[in-house]
């Protein structure tokens, strides 16, 4: 037996917020409330009738194709992120300067990703998983951007700074857990670590060719146009607001929002 904890006022001032409809607020409430049935217990036949929608079969299995978008995005996240970090000694050797000032570099990446970590959490938390990807793709396309642009040790740094909402990683595990039967939810956030290596692997390896053959700047510009790409699958297969259908689970009646 479980029930869901209560409607706070901080929940109630994000949905307002949120600037919802009347509909989609009371799906919210219902999130933080549970049913009427004080009783309320989890079942995991209405839970995967309310994913039902999103399965596709895939070589025999049955696949969310939400889940799996989010999969091949965090490969290609962290394949163009490998692929441009690997540009970073190049173009500090080309510039001719103190080494050291690769490590302050990787500093100042350290310390903006540390300071918008929460800022990115709460915006996920206000506009959903789909709007919190846009944006961590959105800055990696333009701190990739910045730096094939770079010319100067002050432009490196300065590509560093949209990283601040670079979380692409955080936002894959806010949609897998929306859209993941609860049983299998664990399961499916420990394989995003999987794809993560993917493009650990990849990324080093197509970014030492693409700097070979082309040049530092033209592998930051294919990091760049690859987080593009991202921003595309991530509005043509994640629904706006993931957690809406999650609720559906809890809530008879109610279409697809």
């Amino acid at each position: 037996m479980s029930k869901r904890p209560k409607m706070t006022a901080h929940h109630d001032q994000s949905l307002r917020a949120m600037d919802l409809t009347e509909d989609t607020t009371e799906l919210y409430e219902e999130l933080y409330q549970g049913p009427d049935d004080a009783n309320y217990q989890h079942d995991p036949k209405e839970e995967k009738n309310a994913l039902a929608p999103f399965m596709i079969n895939l070589f025999g299995r049955s696949v969310n194709y939400v889940v799996l978008a989010v999969h091949a995005n965090i490969v290609l996240y962290s394949v163009f992120f490998w692929i441009q970090q690997g540009t970073m000694p190049y173009l500090i050797k080309k510039f001719e300067v103190d080494p050291a000032v690769f490590g302050y570099l990787q500093t100042t990446f350290a310390i903006v990703q540390l300071c918008g970590g929460p800022l990115f959490g709460r915006y996920g938390d206000l506009y959903g998983g789909q709007a919190a990807l846009v944006l961590a793709f959105s800055s990696a396309a333009l701190s990739y951007l910045i730096l094939g642009m770079s010319f100067t040790v002050p432009m490196l740094f300065l590509s560093r700074l949209p990283s601040v909402f670079m979380h692409a990683m955080q936002g894959g595990q806010m949609v897998v857990t929306d859209m993941s039967e609860e049983k299998q939810r664990s399961d499916a956030l420990g394989k995003l670590g999987l794809s993560y290596g993917i493009g650990f692997i990849v990324g080093p390896l197509v970014g030492g060719v693409l700097t070979k053959a082309f040049g530092e700047q033209f592998a930051a510009f294919v990091a760049a146009s690859g987080s593009i790409l991202s921003i595309v699958i991530v509005k043509m297969s994640i629904p706006k607001h993931t957690k809406l259908y999650h609720t559906e689970v809890h809530k008879e009646g109610k279409e697809d929002f």
